[in-house]
């Protein structure tokens, strides 16, 4: 099948009179393969220069640099979303894209920084804008935005970068050629060595998940699944399987595993970079599954909890609008299913994590300072099994011996970067000295009775720190 999507082009009369009256715009995913479509908000017209920078980033991506790969479905909607997001500061602030200028951008900018967006974040639509104008200047588009070209500078190699370069000896200098957008304010990135700050203790994780079930019981089970599997967020909620499909055709159901006797399967899915990716699931996995969502009943229902989802799936979610315009069909493999027959979104799945985590934080459960959110399932999975990887196997947990922990962690995660192994190493390192600190507090607890007694933040750090020894 091609890869070629023909789009019905404006006349330049229509061209001319979006860019007279700043149109807002919206992004609708394609219903045959969700590629997203920047519309003429209001119009159902195409806006022509946004939907061919998506384009030739995602089927030609050398049209803008040699160098440059095809990108990911999920990397494509976010510049699709950067898109929307600057076309419409445009249009709400009544300047047109091909008329705002340096100055403009960075006064959108600041009003960004000044609202508390973090750098990381602002980076990732800076890179996308500047694809946008690159594209346009490829084409020869008349406009007036004049970027500052980015600098490259040498930087000198960490020692943990270093230890991780096998290669390292083959090197003339410990320097690294590095490209900075200055664009983006330095000082601002932050930049994590460790998962440290992503991390839960058991118990943490026990609370997070009964407080995720209390807002839809699909929501504990799906993180508790990512917490088993390490699954990133999508791989968890396009790929994890009920019944056989295409991907995974001999996929068994804890039922046919158990009778089997086998207490392991393999699971086939899409991972980053779209790449095909198999991970073995355990039937304690598929275990929870059954006895929280498949067999599951309500309070006076006879009905098991998903066969009554999966009832309002098919006579009501995909007779809606939403549902006539999304990929699902009657015969699509779908597990995750919110109460109301929705399927669980990547948005839905993320806000009931936000939800959790203020209830949780206001109960002084969960430090402020920890980021909780999906994905902190895998890096607390991680982390924990990094921890049981040492004691079975007696391999200390440092840079060190990062080989043999980078052939672990790869297994388990897919990732590729011996940079990602050495956060994880930074992480056991940071808890296992936050511990024995803790324990240290505690054995000499008398020595802090004054402190304790006049301090209530010392008080329940106290406390806190009990109830996990």
């Amino acid at each position: 099948m091609s890869n070629v999507i023909n789009l019905i082009h404006s006349d330049e009369t229509e061209q001319e009179e979006s860019i007279t009256l700043y149109p807002e715009v919206e992004v609708k995913p394609r219903r045959d393969n969700d590629f997203p479509i920047v519309l003429i908000k209001g119009r159902g017209k195409l806006h022509k220069h946004a939907n061919g920078c998506l384009l030739a980033r995602h089927y030609h991506p050398t049209f803008f640099d040699s160098e440059l790969e095809q990108t990911t479905p999920v990397t494509i909607n976010n510049y699709a979303d950067h898109i929307r997001q600057w076309l419409n500061t445009c249009a709400l602030l009544k300047t047109s894209y091909l008329y705002a200028d340096y100055n403009f951008l960075l006064t959108v900018l600041n009003t960004l920084r000044d609202s508390g967006l973090q750098e990381n974040s602002l980076a990732n639509y800076i890179t996308t804008w500047r694809l946008f104008y690159e594209y346009l200047d490829v084409l020869n588009v008349p406009h007036r935005m004049d970027l500052p070209k980015k600098i490259k500078k040498k930087r000198i190699l960490s020692d943990a970068e270093n230890q991780g370069d096998y290669l390292n000896y083959t090197r003339k200098d410990n320097t690294a050629k590095v490209t900075v957008d200055p664009l983006i304010d330095q000082g601002r990135i932050i930049k994590r060595s460790s998962y440290i700050s992503q991390v839960l203790s058991k118990s943490q994780m026990k609370e997070l998940i009964s407080e995720l079930r209390k807002n839809d019981v699909v929501y504990g089970v799906m993180a508790k699944v990512q917490f088993d599997t390490l699954l990133r967020i999508t791989e968890l909620i396009d790929y994890f399987p009920h019944t056989s499909n295409a991907l995974n055709p001999n996929f068994k159901c804890w039922g046919e595993m158990h009778i089997g006797n086998l207490q392991e399967q393999e699971f086939n899915f899409i991972g980053k970079g779209q790449y095909q990716r198999n991970i073995s699931l355990d039937i304690r996995t598929l275990k929870l599954i059954e006895d929280k969502l498949i067999t599951a009943k309500r309070t006076g229902s006879d009905t098991p909890i998903y066969d009554e989802r999966k009832h309002k799936f098919l006579t009501k979610y995909l007779e809606t609008k939403d549902g006539k315009k999304s990929r699902y069909e009657a015969n699509t493999d779908v597990l995750w299913l919110t109460e109301n027959g929705h399927p669980v979104s990547k948005g839905m799945f993320q806000q009931a994590f936000r939800d959790a985590s203020m209830i949780l934080k206001e109960k002084g459960i969960i430090p402020s300072h920890i980021h909780v959110r999906s994905h902190a399932m895998r890096h607390t999975g991680a982390t924990l099994r990094l921890v049981k990887y040492k004691k079975e196997t007696g391999v200390d947990i440092h840079t060190d011996n990062d080989g043999d922990i980078h052939a672990f962690l790869q297994n388990l995660l897919g990732h590729t970067s011996m940079s990602t192994t050495h956060r994880y190493i930074r992480t056991v390192r940071d808890k296992t000295f936050s511990n024995l600190a803790a324990k240290t507090i505690i054995r000499n607890e008398e020595l802090w009775d004054e402190e304790i007694k006049n301090n209530s933040t010392l008080k329940k750090g106290v406390d806190a720190i009990k109830s996990e020894l």
